[in-house]
């Protein structure tokens, strides 16, 4: 239970904490990361209703609002994404989420990704 996680919450405990080593600024970016992920702004600007560069397939919308069950980020987070980028952060940084933290962004993915 509880209220589903905001986004500014998910920004400042997970995302600048775990994404933004590579996803900040402009480009180019560290390890050639395709967006960034610095503010709130930019992450819901990239994420929410995006299709992933790297991956056409129909299944490949980043953050579908309502359904974390068919958000990509979800399954990248997971390590259930497809090559070359099957988890997000990447194996080599030593840094996977732990399920708190997944569950904590399918709780605001599922309340309708709102950018709050």
């Amino acid at each position: 239970g509880g209220a589903a996680a905001t986004l500014s919450q998910i920004q400042a405990q997970i995302i600048t904490q775990n994404c933004t080593g590579c996803h900040v600024g402009a480009a180019p970016r560290p390890n050639n990361a395709p967006f960034s992920l610095e503010n709130v702004d930019s992450t819901y600007a990239n994420l929410v209703n995006r299709r992933s560069l790297r991956n056409n397939k129909a299944d490949s919308i980043r953050v579908v609002p309502g359904r974390s069950d068919l958000s990509y980020l979800i399954r990248l987070l997971q390590g259930n994404g497809d090559p070359p980028t099957r988890q997000m952060p990447p194996l080599a940084t030593q840094n996977k989420l732990n399920n708190a933290q997944i569950q904590q962004v399918q709780s605001w993915i599922d309340a309708g990704a709102q950018k709050n």
